[in-house]
């Protein structure tokens, strides 16, 4: 008992949040996130089986710390990501591809999710074909580059906005809001845990909404080698 308790603790402190499982039995982390002194970075953690309060210190140290460099490389990156990745024709077909889809699949004038937004370009640049966008992104960097981008926009035709989230956070978002959602560039790759982004996205979405989705393998050489120097 004392250890499931330092163990709910150790994640409340970490700024975790949700429930998980403790054999039959379902436990709650507290509602209210960190307590007073802790971490800002939250993590929604649900549905995962955790057997004592020794496993939950394990678990919820790996995914904070996953969660956190991941924040940090793009964060360093952040500053010319745009610029860079411009100059690959490869990176610059994927991201064609996926706004011809959305275009394709989603009327003109509807909401739209993206998912791990990076420096905003989809983003501004379906909004300046008539979507609204909302924009997420785990980089505090990123977002601060997006918000940038998107002030070019004329709102007369659509609109852009940027929040600091993580998709693995998709779920704090309002429900049944978008007509669609969209992720370029593999930045699924950075989720731990799909399944809870997808059950978490299936409410976010309007009834017959859309998502697209551009994956990729969980490492990937030509973006190791572009950026692995700078990090």
């Amino acid at each position: 008992k004392s250890g499931k308790k330092l163990g709910f603790g150790a994640l409340a402190k970490a700024g975790f949040h949700g429930a998980a499982s403790h054999g039959d039995k379902k436990v709650k982390f507290p509602a209210s996130g960190a307590k007073k002194g802790a971490k800002t970075e939250s993590l929604t953690l649900n549905s995962v089986h955790l057997c004592c309060g020794g496993c939950v210190k394990i678990v919820g140290t790996a995914l904070a710390h996953e969660l956190v460099e991941t924040r940090r490389a793009f964060d360093a990156v952040a500053g010319d990501y745009a610029e860079s990745t411009a100059a690959s024709l490869v990176i610059e077909s994927m991201r064609r591809s996926v706004r011809s889809a959305v275009r394709r699949h989603v009327p003109v004038g509807s909401t739209v999710l993206d998912l791990g937004c990076g420096p905003g370009l989809d983003a501004a640049c379906l909004a300046r074909a008539g979507y609204h966008v909302t924009a997420l992104d785990w980089s505090l960097g990123m977002v601060r580059a997006a918000e940038t981008r998107f002030g070019a926009v004329d709102e007369r035709t659509g609109s852009a906005t940027a929040i600091h989230l993580g998709i693995h956070e998709v779920e704090r978002l309002a429900p049944r809001r978008w007509a669609a959602a969209y992720s370029g560039l593999g930045a699924l790759n950075c989720v731990g845990d799909l399944a809870a982004v997808a059950r978490g996205l299936s409410a976010r979405l309007q009834p017959g909404g859309v998502l697209v989705a551009s994956v990729m393998g969980r490492v990937c050489p030509w973006e190791l080698a572009l950026f692995g120097i700078r990090l």
